[in-house]
């Protein structure tokens, strides 16, 4: 996954609808996205992570009651 950069991200946020200013896309972006940046990358299709590291795949849910 390509990078991030801090104007596209605040470009994003304009798009959604969101008139923040620059102190508040600068702080959404080095506390909010860069930290899970890398975690998005394991759960897109495509990613590191196996099948099997994704509980609801092996998870079952006992339904008597």
């Amino acid at each position: 996954m390509a990078e991030l950069s801090q104007s596209d991200f605040a470009t994003l946020l304009r798009r959604a609808g969101l008139d923040l200013s620059a102190a508040e896309i600068e702080e959404l972006y080095t506390s909010g996205y860069q930290p899970f940046a890398p975690m998005m990358e394991n759960v897109r299709a495509g990613g590191s992570r196996p099948r099997e590291s994704e509980p609801a795949h092996v998870f079952s849910v006992d339904d008597r009651a």
